[in-house]
Order: structure tokens, then C-alpha cells, then sequence
């Protein structure tokens, strides 16, 4: 009789187990459909050419495990800095130095590797009701939301609409078709992109964003690297977004790489594919430094980047570790 029921409640916990996956499996809003692992090394030089002594603050990248489609390990940093977690809610680390002297350099290194997965997200209506919060809404210096000529490009171009993800495409469509790409030009704010109709792929995705918050469709700030190449040739950095859609939860947009061709319209919009690692993702732009002193050219501040990237495996994912990915993820993350 023991025997009997311990065979029965092991084959209950079996179905249940079974149940489980197969909810959450329904519940997780993408496909996986392959996985790359990268080995990166981040450096960023710091040098003061004031001819005098300041305190330095700046914002770096908070390099993380983002769910479903990547995984960061082995993450170390080069010294002992004094670093502060997410100080203003950005996603970010506050990096200090209090005495920086004329003429010295901080050289600062990050290592880590990415588990990167394609990710191709399912447009299923879904009951979310949990709002990501003001802050994805809100205007700010680069994202001037509350601009009149922002608000009224953004009502005009989705007049017709009805629905919020709808509406995404018509702004969507107007950042990849109507801005001519510029590649190596400087950085400009959402309002002067709107009024050059010039732009890199920062520009476009801050744009984008700040149509977006105009009529009050959430939107975040994503930048990275894009492995665009076998031997690392075309590898750069670059940039995206994240766009929330009431019922769909977050949906990954790539307004530059949209651009070039029909096809790339569809796959630079809700898919993720496993060339994007992601460094950054907030509504601030990475690497904002503050001086101790406001008054002091921040020119002065020479500041260079630079990333060293090697692929160190790729695997198309198997049905069987697509499920059973999909709903670890979705039971202990939810759908996203």
C-alpha cells in the first residue's frame, strides 16, 4: 500500500509538474530560438586636462542579466572603485574620484561574458495590468516629451489609431523611413532630431522615445554592442529601444537597422535577435560625468571607450531547452 502511494504521488507531482510548464510555456511572450556566448572587454579611459585638480562623478553602465534573452557571468571590474548601485534610478553605477589630479588617467576595464539568446517575442493580448512606472513617460533633456512639436508630430502621425501598439508602428515608420542616417555625426536631442530630420542610431531611438511619452506610451533607452560580424569587422556599438504596449508587456525596437530593407521592418521590431548585447538600459545616455565644480569646462575631461569582443560559442536551442527555458522564466519571472 506504501508503495502504491508513493507511485501515485509521484506521478502527481509529475503531471503538475508537466501542467506548470506547459502555463507557463503559454504565459512566456517569446520564442527562443538560438543562443551565442561572447567574451567582452570594456575599457574606459579617463584623463584630466584641466591643469588643475577636480572631482569627478559619472554614470556606467549597470551590466546585468536582463530576462529571457540574456545572461551575464564572470563579470569582475579592473580595481577597488568606490562604486554606488543605481543611485538616481537610472539602472546605473556612480563611479567616484574625488582628487582627480592634472594630467592623470584612470584607465577602467570590465570583463565579463554574455549568454545572448535570439529572442522572437509573441504578440499574444495578455491581462498586464502592472504599469512600468512615470519614469519611462517622463520628459527629460535628451527626450523632450513635453515638447509642443513633438507632441503634435506624435498625435498627427497616429491620428488614426485606436491602439497603442498601432500606434508604436506609425512611430516606428516615421523614425526609419523619414530621418536620413548619418553615422558619424554627433549627438543631438529628440527635439533637434525631429527638426533636422538627421540622425545616428541614438538620435533615432531618442525620438522615438520621446514621440513615444508624448502620448503616453512607455519607453526606455537601451545601448550596447551589435556583433554584426563573424571576424568583428562591423561590431560597434549601437543603439534601441524598449517600448511597452498595454497587454503585450515590453517590445524591443531597432528604428536604424529597421531601415534598410522590408524585411529588416519586421525583424528590428519585437525580436531580439542574439547580436545585441545589451550594456545600458535607462532613460539617461551611458557615460554622463558630472565635475565637482559646475563652473569647469567639462571639455577638459578627455574621456574614450573601447570594447574588445570574441564569440566563443553559438547554438541553435532544441525544442526541448526552448520549453524548458520558456518556463523556468516565465514561473519565476513572469511572461516577459
Amino acid at each position: 500500500m506504501k508503495k502504491i502511494t508513493i507511485t501515485l504521488t509521484l506521478i502527481l507531482i509529475i503531471l503538475f509538474a508537466t501542467f506548470a510548464f506547459l502555463y507557463c510555456n503559454l504565459l512566456a511572450n517569446h520564442n527562443l530560438k538560438s543562443y551565442s556566448i561572447y567574451k567582452i572587454s570594456y575599457n574606459i579611459d579617463i584623463k584630466n586636462k584641466l591643469g588643475k585638480s577636480t572631482g569627478l562623478f559619472m554614470l556606467l553602465p549597470r551590466i546585468k542579466t536582463i530576462k529571457p534573452q540574456q545572461k551575464i557571468y564572470d563579470l569582475s571590474i579592473n580595481k577597488n572603485y568606490n562604486l554606488i548601485s543605481n543611485p538616481d534610478k537610472s539602472g546605473s553605477y556612480l563611479i567616484t574620484f574625488e582628487n582627480l589630479k592634472p594630467g592623470r588617467e584612470e584607465k577602467i576595464q570590465i570583463n565579463f561574458k554574455a549568454k545572448i539568446y535570439h529572442a522572437e517575442q509573441k504578440l499574444i493580448s495578455k491581462n498586464l495590468t502592472n504599469h512600468p512606472g512615470a519614469q519611462y513617460l517622463k520628459s527629460e533633456p535628451d527626450i523632450e516629451a513635453d515638447s509642443p512639436l513633438i507632441k503634435n508630430m506624435a498625435v498627427e502621425l497616429t491620428k488614426n489609431e485606436n491602439n497603442d501598439y498601432y500606434k508604436l508602428l506609425k512611430l516606428y515608420d516615421f523614425t526609419r523611413e523619414k530621418l536620413i542616417y548619418e553615422e558619424n555625426k554627433n549627438c543631438a536631442t529628440a527635439l533637434e532630431v525631429l527638426k533636422s530630420r538627421k540622425a545616428q542610431c541614438a538620435d533615432s531611438v531618442l525620438l522615438l522615445m520621446a514621440l513615444c511619452r508624448s502620448i503616453n506610451i512607455p519607453a526606455e533607452f537601451c545601448a550596447g554592442i551589435f556583433y554584426n560580424n563573424e571576424d568583428g569587422t562591423f561590431t560597434k556599438t549601437h543603439s534601441w529601444a524598449k517600448v511597452f504596449i498595454k497587454n503585450y508587456g515590453w517590445l524591443y525596437i531597432d528604428p536604424t537597422l529597421g531601415r534598410f530593407n522590408p524585411e529588416s521592418r519586421f525583424y528590428c521590431l519585437a525580436e531580439v535577435r542574439d547580436k545585441y548585447i545589451a550594456l545600458w538600459e535607462s532613460g539617461r545616455m551611458p557615460f554622463t560625468f558630472y565635475l565637482s565644480n559646475p563652473n569647469t569646462d567639462k571639455n577638459k575631461i578627455e574621456i574614450k571607450t573601447e570594447y574588445k569582443i570574441s564569440k566563443l560559442k553559438e547554438k541553435k536551442l532544441p525544442w526541448f531547452e526552448n520549453f524548458i527555458k520558456k518556463g523556468t522564466d516565465a514561473f519565476f519571472y513572469g511572461g516577459g
